[in-house]
Order: structure tokens, then sequence, then C-alpha cells
């Protein structure tokens, strides 16, 4: 295990670049920069042009002066041949490699300070990336959309969708090279406790100088398909409307509990199935990042492809960030 640091950068941004900041991105020339950062976070790597651009972004994310980039590949066994040995080495030449190439990243991007720790690691890739990320106490976990394993991931789930479903630990999925750093969010919320911990995730992840961050939420009306047979469309009307005040109603309740958090939010509700609300709504708004909390209660749900959080992973038109109850633990294979 090696240690790169980097030393103190100037801003990447002039105060007449700031100046012409596009309100359309969220920022303004006024808008103050929040101090909350991420600390040390894991990117996870096999090489593929997908976990690059992973590890790119990890480099690019607003972090916290001398945070530690943990980056992580997984070799599938224990080393103990010669022949294992001899890809333990090859995957370590690489490793410091892309490490060297985060640290020009990160240079360009303000992170002062930041220490990238490259590591080696044996055995099944979700197990050891999650079991890493707790022992070094990473904020975050940062992996590719997809691997170098497209069948094998379409019969079993990607790296991405394994780590999503067991981690406790919140996890960015990355689904192409970045451009810049995350100017149009959007938050997917449920009415619950998993909803402060994303949006301050969201805060964390984003420019520090967006201001503001769209928050969506999907509802249903019960029973509306029968109700549409019964009612007339005047009492439907009146009958669809009741359920979405109350989600308007439910939905900027909770987006006051966020006062302190340093941005404004803009609520946005839909009826409808919850997947297709917030890929409609990241489609419209032209978001750069989706952040959507998950419960994943039980083992069976766990288990299902399916899910909101999974199929946004999968059909997103940007990156997508999942976060966790802080009370949530799961125990590994």
């Amino acid at each position: 295990m090696r240690r790169t640091d980097i030393t103190p950068a100037p801003p990447s941004s002039s105060p007449a670049q700031a100046e012409r900041a596009s309100h359309r991105d969220g920022r303004t020339a006024s808008t103050p920069r929040r101090e909350a950062r991420l600390g040390d976070i894991l990117a996870a790597t096999d090489f593929s042009p997908g976990a690059l651009a992973a590890v790119e972004r990890a480099a690019r994310l607003p972090l916290s002066a001398g945070s530690t980039l943990h980056l992580v590949h997984v070799l599938p066994a224990p080393v103990s041949s010669a022949e294992d040995e001899s890809a333990e080495q090859a995957a370590r030449r690489s490793l410091d490699e892309i490490a060297a190439r985060a640290l020009d990243v990160a240079r360009g991007a303000g992170n002062a300070g930041l220490q990238v720790v490259p590591s080696v690691l044996a055995g099944r890739e979700f197990v050891e990336i999650i079991r890493h990320a707790r022992s070094r106490g990473a904020e975050l976990i940062v992996l590719g959309r997809h691997g170098t394993r497209p069948i094998l991931e379409r019969l079993l789930g990607s790296t991405a969708e394994l780590t999503i479903r067991h981690a406790d630990t919140p996890v960015l999925v990355v689904r192409g090279a970045p451009e810049s750093a995350y100017r149009r969010p959007l938050l997917a919320v449920e009415l619950s406790d998993v909803a402060l911990r994303s949006a301050v995730l969201a805060t964390k992840v984003i420019d520090p100088e967006v201001s503001r961050i769209r928050a969506i939420h999907a509802y249903r009306v019960p029973f509306e398909d029968r109700m549409a047979l019964a009612l007339p469309s005047m009492e439907l009307a009146a009958y669809r409307a009741r359920y979405q005040d109350d989600a308007r109603a439910g939905l900027q309740r909770l987006l006051d509990s966020f006062d302190g958090l340093g941005v404004a939010w803009e609520p946005s509700v839909r009826r409808g199935d919850a997947r297709d609300a917030i890929l409609r709504e990241a489609r419209r708004w032209k978001a750069d990042l989706v952040i959507m909390g998950t419960h994943g209660r039980s083992g069976i749900s766990r288990a299902l492809l399916g899910s909101v959080a999974e199929s946004l992973m999968r059909s997103a038109p940007c990156d997508v960030l999942i976060a966790r109850p802080s009370s949530f633990v799961l125990e590994l294979p």
C-alpha cells in the first residue's frame, strides 16, 4: 500500500469566470460557497473505461483538505501461485498509473492535499469493496456503471448493483467520463427518514457554488383505475387533486426541515410510478446527477432486480447516488 500526496493548487476558476457562471446551472455570482465537503472516499476499478471514468469523477468531487482517495482493485481469488503473484504485480503497476492520473485530475479540481492510497485486494468484488470502505471509514463508494463482464452482469448483477444492495456506505454510480462538477442535481425523495441523509449528501457532492437543488417526490393515487370508471370527470379530478395536494404539502414540510443545508429547494411532485417519474424529471431537468435514498429493509427486496434504485442506476441519463439510512447495517457473505 502506497500513499501519494499533492500540494495545494490555485483555484480552478477566476472571479471573472465565477461572475459569468450561469444561473441555468444553479449558480449565481453572489452564491456563497458551502463549507460541507466529503472526507475520505473509495473508488474501485477493474481497469475498464467505465471504472476509469469513476476514478476521475472521484478525484473531481468537492473533498475536504487532507482527504484520502482509496483506490481499489479486487483480484478474483487469494494470491498463491506464481501466476497469481504476477497478476497482483501487474495490477499494482496499473493502479499506480491510475493514481498518478487521479492526482492530476485532483489538481485541476482544486482538491488541495489529496492523498491517494492504492490497494490490491482478493475475493468477491463487492464484498471486498464494502469491507475496505468500512475499515477505512470511507464516506462514499464510487463505481462505474458497467465493468468488463457485461454478459455475467446481466445474469447476476453488476458489481455496482451488488454493492448498492449490500453496502451501508452511500454509492455513487458513474455513467461516463465527467465533464464538470455536478451543477444540475435532482434529489428524489420518499417522505421518510432516509431523505435527510440523501439531502446532506447532495449538498456535499455538488459544485460548492450551486445554490439550488430540484427535489422530486412521486406519489400514487389509490385505486385510481377503479375510480376512473366509477366517478364523473369532475369528481375524479377532485379525488386526484386531494392526493396531489397531500403530496405537495408533505414534500414542502420535508424540504422545510432541511433548512440550514445551504441551498434552496425547488419542489416537484409527479403522479405515477416512481421509476418513470424520476427518469422523466431527470431528462426534463437535464440533470447531471440523481440522488435518492433506499431502505432495503428485507433480504427479499435486496435480492430482486427492478427496485427503484437499481432501475435508475441502469436507465438514468446521468450519474446516480444512492444513500441508505444512517442506522442501516448489513452482514456481508
